[in-house]
């Protein structure tokens, strides 16, 4: 049975949230109905702290804001050092068919670590293209913000990489700023400006984004060398598949402005049975659409 509801909603505006290490729930920072994907606690095939639990999405006008929660890197909170990587991969045009379907398209060694990092025999399906990534391990080392979208010759576009950064620190305009926990080990958070994203789509002009504009989302934690974790968001079918991404409507009324209403607000409630009880495999796709402008509505699905 399926529970299908967004959060209950709290944000009705742009949001800007303090890039200063895990995701909250605060005035200054995040608002709860943007914690946007749930991952069940203790799941993960590689023990209680290599464990996703949340993607955080919002925006204002000027940036993305991606937050990825859980116990991280392998060793508990306030311990150091730490292994394993938690990479997330960025599609900044879903359905375009540009990008990156498989991870091991990316140039392994051009930036050393961080690539092999990224680099992984992952495939992501349902058109997903990786244009963007970010990497780090253990949330101390090898950390890059890559442009992926000539995955020959990927550049690390990661300009504030200090450990126990905090707003304050973070640079503005143009610059790409990532903020983690680094002593709790349990997230991060990424500032990235709409003009890194569609660099060169409106010359001159701040806020703007391609009219319809969609992105999508994987997260993976990865061991070293070509391994992976069946630790991902969304699950995947093995630890080598990730059949559909995590998919955001930015733009849905089409006038090329990151929308203001975000998330949407609303409630879906139903159930889905699948004639075999037993059945763990069959993958559900539940689609709601906008009733004025037609456009998919990112919806929270929660089993119960």
């Amino acid at each position: 049975t399926l529970l299908l509801l967004p959060p209950t909603g709290l944000a009705t505006t742009y949001n800007t949230p303090t890039v200063d290490g895990p995701p909250t729930v605060a005035p200054t920072d995040w608002d709860a109905d943007e914690l946007l994907h749930e991952d069940p606690v203790g799941d993960s095939a590689w023990g209680p702290y290599n464990d996703l639990q949340g993607l955080w999405v919002t925006w204002d006008q000027d940036y993305l804001y991606l937050a990825v929660s859980g116990a991280l890197w392998d060793v508990p909170a306030g311990s150091g050092g730490g292994s394993n990587a938690v990479n997330l991969y960025l599609d900044a045009d879903f359905g375009s068919g540009t990008g990156i379907g498989n991870m091991n398209e990316i140039a392994q060694n051009a930036l050393q670590a961080v690539t092999r990092n990224l680099w992984r025999p992952l495939e992501i399906g349902d058109g997903f293209g990786a244009d963007f990534g970010f990497t780090t391990w253990a949330g101390l080392y090898d950390r890059g913000f890559l442009d992926l979208r000539d995955p020959s010759a990927p550049v690390n576009l990661l300009e504030s990489s200090a450990v126990g950064e905090n707003e304050a620190n973070c640079p503005g305009g143009s610059l790409v700023c990532v903020g983690l926990d680094i002593s709790g080990k349990s997230g991060y958070e990424l500032k990235i400006p709409w003009s890194t994203l569609y660099t060169g789509l409106y010359p001159g002009r701040a806020g703007t984004v391609p009219a319809g504009a969609r992105i999508a989302v994987v997260v993976a934690i990865v061991g070293g060398g070509d391994s992976l974790s069946p630790e991902s968001m969304p699950d995947g079918a093995d630890d080598r598949v990730i059949e559909r991404p995590l998919i955001y409507n930015v733009d849905a009324d089409g006038n090329g402005i990151p929308d203001p209403n975000w998330p949407p607000q609303g409630r879906i409630a139903g159930t889905v049975t699948l004639p075999d009880a037993t059945d763990t495999t069959t993958v559900l796709r539940v689609v709601a659409r906008d009733p004025g402008s037609g456009a998919e509505v990112e919806l929270s699905l929660i089993h119960i």
